[in-house]
């Protein structure tokens, strides 16, 4: 017995130090993302990260053309060991088995993952599972040009406005060249105008696509009405020079954006930059929020070692790192964000009350995401006769490819 005992120690041991071993090898991970305004901060993080694990390199990547480009490395050894994750390829990439289930680690761990936006937690949880760590999360509002409104003589609206008060705004502001707001092809903008309306898009399940209903038809009848008044850019503005530019240079007073360019718009008109919150619709404000993840790849050669890096980038330590371009999605290090800009953002804070995630399919999301687009930018170049036309063949469209 006492040989047996002592057998079974010896294995134990030998387990417990392979196990060790693992954690602790030399590991050489990389890891992708698209931004380059975020490229020194997540740099730090990695800095930081190696300083205190000096067995583990990790080589930072940026590429513009992201989106399209991880999907064909994916299952490769060119796939990156740590990627960002975003919302509609989170469905394709998990049914594919590409990303790595983190549940088993957390719970291992007792790793503590209530310190998150819940949304943004929600967002990358599927049948209880956790598959990426919550990154960051977006904040919308109007950006207005104060220089443009006192010239004008029309005064910044206040945060209680509505969608037919945003109209008015924008046709009192427009003349000689000069627009009112904008205008967009942005699926985010469209959504959060169409949500706020008392639209919808899918079955609770999300595998019925609901977009042609009738107050999503009202919303966007709405928003090309505006064009149409010449109180927003056209389409041809929109593909020649961006709402952006069209902002940041004078030619339009008002624009819808997200948080991450705060930073952008007010290196380019400095003081005169003044957020207000969202319009109120009939069904309320909506900001249609998105957040991004870290995510391990399922070829990643060094999971244990990825993991340790996972954790640390979930972590406040981390997450304000970037707080000057995004709002982390770490509570403690979110509080922290608003603190990084001269001008008052908090019509921008008190959107997130009214978050709302981005409408998304729960199958063939990134089809079903890309079909929207494509109706959006032909409704805008005025290819449809009506809101109706287009959302019934858009939605025809899109519910085809959650069923294919």
């Amino acid at each position: 017995m006492k040989k047996w005992l002592s057998m079974l120690l010896t294995v134990a041991m030998v387990f417990s130090c392979c196990a060790f071993a693992s954690a602790e090898e030399e590991a050489k991970l990389t890891m992708w993302i698209w931004d380059n305004n975020q490229k020194p901060g997540t740099q730090a993080m990695a800095d930081a990260f190696m300083a205190e694990k000096p067995n583990i390199s990790i080589e930072v990547y940026c590429t513009s053309d992201y989106p399209p480009k991880l999907p064909t490395v994916l299952g490769t050894d060119d796939c990156p060991d740590i990627m960002w994750l975003w919302g509609t390829a989170t469905v394709d990439f998990i049914s594919s088995g590409m990303l790595v289930d983190l549940q088993e680690y957390i719970d291992r761990d007792g790793y503590d993952t209530t310190g998150w936006v819940e949304s943004i937690t929600e967002w990358y949880t599927r049948d209880g599972d956790l598959y990426a760590i919550p990154k960051d999360f977006d904040g919308y509002c109007v950006f207005c040009n104060k220089a443009m409104f006192e010239a004008a003589g029309v005064e910044i609206p206040q945060n209680d406005w509505t969608w037919d008060d945003f109209a008015a705004v924008a046709q009192a502001l427009s003349s000689d060249g000069i627009y009112g707001y904008t205008g967009t092809t942005s699926h985010r903008v469209f959504s959060a105008v169409s949500l706020s309306f008392g639209g919808k898009y899918y079955t609770e399940d999300g595998l019925t696509c609901l977009i042609n209903d009738e107050n999503t038809v009202k919303a966007w009848d709405f928003i090309k009405g505006m064009q149409d008044a010449g109180a927003s850019g056209t389409y041809e503005d929109q593909v020649e020079l961006g709402s952006t530019a069209m902002f940041t240079s004078g030619i339009a007073a008002m624009t819808i954006d997200g948080s991450w360019m705060i930073s952008s718009y007010y290196d380019a008109i400095g003081d005169d930059l003044v957020c207000v919150e969202m319009p109120t619709g009939a069904a309320g404000k909506k900001v249609s929020t998105h957040g991004i993840g870290y995510a391990m790849s399922s070829t990643c050669k060094y999971p244990e070692q990825a993991w340790s890096f996972l954790k640390y980038l979930g972590t406040a330590e981390a997450q304000e790192l970037l707080s000057d371009t995004v709002i982390p999605a770490n509570i403690e290090a979110s509080a922290s964000w608003s603190a990084n800009y001269a001008i008052d953002v908090s019509a921008v804070v008190a959107g997130l009350e009214y978050a709302v995630m981005y409408p998304m399919s729960s199958k063939n999301a990134t089809a079903a995401n890309s079909i929207e687009e494509k109706y959006i930018n032909n409704f805008v170049a005025g290819n449809f006769s009506s809101a109706k036309e287009c959302l019934d063949a858009c939605c025809a469209e899109m519910q085809a490819a959650i069923d294919g």
